[in-house]
């Protein structure tokens, strides 16, 4: 006859983690299905042990027992005493089926970690269904601050009958992890990112997990930086369960975002506001902080535009930042006769007027220019890749009156000429839509009057949009080369104009400056900078560093580049090291602008520094240091021909999350998303504080320097 035989092991109540049994009581039991091939009943018989890899826990075996009379074909179940497991223990079990003078052989061992949740531990939260399909694009996220990094914790999944299809978390032997398993079934196998790096303890961090569908593949992201990329051997599959949040965790858990596109890495960024990034992404928030919210944009009020149009020679116009601006026009109403140019088109031509004594009426318009960078807090109606202009109207002094008050004046904006990626909006929520107002200039007077003097009376809202479908094949680069426009890049110019009735008798001149006129309106959909459509003014963009303690060895570093190059590293005198403000707050001549570029170029530059940090501090990055560079490796001043004349500086510096070095890397990324800073485009470097003592590079690098490095000395050129 043949020997019984055993299997089917299961242990309960437990989990399983990354292909982990994890039980979650200190009294499991151990079940094993036995079967005799006469049908006899059997014994069931159990052996736990200490798991002979883990050191410190003990050894041999911890208790072994056994079940008679168990009926053929079905499951023995024994639980283990109290008393006998440990929390944290990792243990090993096996079984056997015996009937009369016949046995089974032992099972293979059964790993198992015992770990048992803390009461209130989690889940924190549960949905009421599921909320994305497991086996398509999705990307998850959260806020998180653990008090310990050896747990085995769930911050999401959503779980199926036997496993959840993936897994976002920690775990006690490889740190954060993004995982999923092959199927719904107690053997599935489990693959994903193990990253082996700790989760930080006692302070918040942010850790997101992208699935993409084609191909299968897992990438985990710490603090908006990737941390593990896997190829996965199958295809996800879909539990149509409820999400759970924090499960058998110890810790914190806020601003939990869910999406069912898979973002890239600069939206990942983003996800670090607690706020959606993707045109058309379905990001549902299941945990939101109740913290108030600055507001996205400075809009730029005509009051402030009237104070300040006059800024820096702007005559006509002030840029407030990238996203508001303004134009002033005045717009003189004479008695006299008129000859319109040669393409009969207002605002493009340059009339002919002969007129008779002073205008009848002298009016100021003003159009404040408002765009919006990303789907957050945009106005009803609008897009991310539309630019509104308001239109105002205000008092004008010495003003004389005749016998034009029954004619109309019409005041309008449209795109130059030739720009098929910029037009009108005709139609808004539902109704027509004019870029134009027509009034008699008695209604035009009559609504200056309205106000004070540098006060403004609103009357319109003219709307443009350039749409993504709408955009160029192709556009020229820095080097006016002809490229793809794979950013969707569309470039607008509006031109306001007028016209009068019955100009026979009567004539209007429209002051505006060739700087507003021929003023440039970018709207792209790059990702690069993190929210997927923008348009940004033509206003020069700078990132202002600070000294606040949170950078401050960066700061210094990127000052004394500026203004003490002299004693920076590589040593060499007669160096030029671009993107200063002038008095650490004005903009430098053109030709020191900083301009942005992608990879592979900056991983290019980056390497270049790193050979010079290692060469001046011997072995620097095995001390936990990061190797700070200025200009930074993303502009596009850094060449090799520009780093071999040394017209940059390094210096090592404490590394981590917390060090200067990241710090003010995360803060040049905010700044990029911020102002929507592509590539190719121009920046520059301001500074807050002035540093009345300039502390000698020495103080401000990690010690010791080498000073046999071919860097230290002056005038040596690699």
């Amino acid at each position: 006859m043949p020997n019984p035989t055993v299997g089917a092991f299961q242990v309960t109540p437990s989990q399983v983690v990354d292909g982990v049994t994890v039980a979650i009581s200190l009294t499991p039991a151990l079940r094993a299905t036995v079967t005799d091939p006469a049908a006899q009943p059997l014994r069931a018989e159990f052996e736990v042990e200490h798991d002979p890899a883990v050191t410190g826990q003990g050894e041999g075996q911890i208790w072994a027992g056994g079940l008679d009379g168990v009926a053929s074909g079905t499951q023995a179940t024994a639980t283990v005493p109290a008393g006998k497991l440990n929390d944290g223990w990792k243990i090993r079990w096996r079984a056997r089926a015996v009937a009369a003078d016949q046995s089974s052989e032992w099972s293979i061992w059964q790993p198992v970690t015992v770990k048992v949740p803390q009461p209130g531990s989690g889940p924190f939260a549960r949905t009421a269904a599921a909320v994305i399909r497991t086996d398509q694009d999705f990307t998850v996220g959260a806020w998180l601050k653990f008090s310990d990094k050896d747990g085995s914790y769930t911050v999401m999944e959503q779980k199926g009958t036997h496993q959840a299809p993936f897994r976002l978390g920690n775990d006690p032997d490889h740190g954060l992890v993004f995982t999923f398993s092959s199927a719904d079934a107690a053997d599935a196998t489990t693959e994903g990112v193990l990253s082996d790096v700790d989760a930080p303890v006692n302070e918040w961090f942010h850790l997101a997990g992208v699935y993409t569908q084609n191909p299968s593949t897992a990438t985990l992201y710490l603090n908006g930086l990737e941390i593990g990329t896997s190829a996965l051997g199958f295809a996800a599959w879909n539990a149509a369960a409820p999400l759970t949040l924090g499960t058998a965790m110890t810790g914190s858990l806020d601003e939990v975002w869910v999406y069912d596109v898979a973002l890239v890495s600069d939206e990942v960024f983003d996800l670090m506001d607690g706020s959606p990034t993707a045109d058309g992404a379905a990001g549902t928030p299941l945990a939101k902080s109740a913290a108030p919210v600055t507001p996205r944009y400075d809009r730029l009020s005509p009051e402030d535009c009237w104070k300040n149009h006059g800024y820096k020679k702007r005559t006509y116009g002030y840029m407030k930042n990238r996203y508001s601006g303004c134009m002033i026009h005045e717009v003189p109403v004479f008695t006299g006769s008129v000859e319109v140019g040669v393409d009969g088109y207002y605002g493009n031509i340059t009339p002919d007027i002969d007129v008779e004594g002073n205008p009848e009426w002298l009016g100021r318009m003003m159009l404040v220019a408002r765009s919006w960078n990303g789907p957050q807090e945009i106005d009803a109606g609008a897009t991310a890749r539309d630019i509104w202009f308001d239109l105002y109207v205000g008092h004008r002094k010495n003003v004389f009156w005749e016998d034009a008050s029954s004619t109309d004046l019409t005041l309008g904006l449209r795109p130059a000429y030739g720009q098929s990626a910029c037009k009108d909006v005709t139609i808004f929520n539902g109704g027509s839509q004019k870029n134009h107002l027509t009034m008699d200039v008695e209604d035009w007077r009559e609504k200056a009057d309205e106000t004070d003097d540098g006060e403004w009376t609103p009357l319109a809202t003219f709307r443009f949009r350039a749409a993504s479908a709408d955009a160029p094949a192709y556009i020229k680069d820095r080097t006016g080369t002809s490229v793809s426009n794979g950013d969707k890049i569309s470039n607008c110019v509006f031109k306001p104009y007028i016209k009068i009735e019955n100009t026979g008798s009567h004539a209007v001149i429209f002051e505006y400056g060739t700087i507003e006129e021929k003023a440039q309106i970018t709207c792209d959909s790059s990702h690069s900078v993190g929210a997927w459509n923008g348009c940004t003014l033509p206003v020069l963009p700078s990132i202002e560093w600070k000294l606040d303690g949170t950078y401050d060895a960066a700061y210094k570093h990127y000052y004394k580049a500026c203004y003490d190059r002299t004693d920076t590293y590589p040593k060499d005198t007669t160096k030029t090291i671009p993107g200063c403000a002038v008095n650490r707050t004005n903009r430098p001549p053109k030709e020191q602008y900083l301009w942005r570029v992608s990879d592979p170029a900056a991983k290019n530059t980056n390497a270049r520094a790193r050979a010079r940090c290692h060469s001046l501090w011997l072995n620097f990055s095995t001390n936990g240091q990061e190797c700070d560079e200025y200009p930074f490796a993303s502009a596009g001043n850094r060449t090799k021909d520009t780093d071999n004349d040394r017209n940059f500086s390094v210096c090592a510096m404490t590394g981590g999350t917390k060090g200067p070095n990241y710090v003010a890397g995360m803060a040049l990324r905010r700044f990029q998303k911020k102002d929507r800073l592509l590539y190719g485009q121009d920046f520059f470097n301001r500074f807050s504080t002035e540093l009345q003592t300039l502390p000698a590079m020495d103080s401000i690098c990690w010690k010791p320097a080498n000073t046999g490095s071919m860097y230290w000395a002056d005038k040596q050129k690699d």
